[in-house]
């Protein structure tokens, strides 16, 4: 049986740093420093001290992009992973980034 997060930490991760905003489905949203970015899912930290739950579904808006929807895939203290609805392109993230700079 196929396991999303296997396959997540089986795609090619990027280490980044960049803010990105993750919005909540009660209309909430927090800002989170994203730490390793693959096509699947992201690994970060969030800024504030709200509270999660793995399944959570959530919404993160980068830089230059449609929103992107996921779940909390994971959760240890601040610490997540993200893992995304549908696959998205890295690269995208990353140009994104030497063009205009991060947050």
């Amino acid at each position: 049986m196929d396991d999303p997060q296997c396959e997540a930490r089986k795609s090619g991760r990027f280490s980044i740093y960049v803010f990105v905003v993750c919005r909540f489905r009660d209309g909430g949203s927090e800002r989170i420093r994203v730490r390793n970015l693959s096509e699947l899912g992201l690994g970060g930290q969030l800024e504030g001290d709200r509270e999660t739950e793995q399944g959570q579904p959530i919404s993160l808006a980068f830089r230059g992009m449609e929103p992107v929807d996921g779940r909390i895939a994971w959760v240890d203290g601040r610490n997540i992973g993200i893992a995304f609805a549908s696959p998205i392109e890295p690269s995208r993230v990353l140009s994104g980034l030497s063009s205009r700079g991060n947050d």
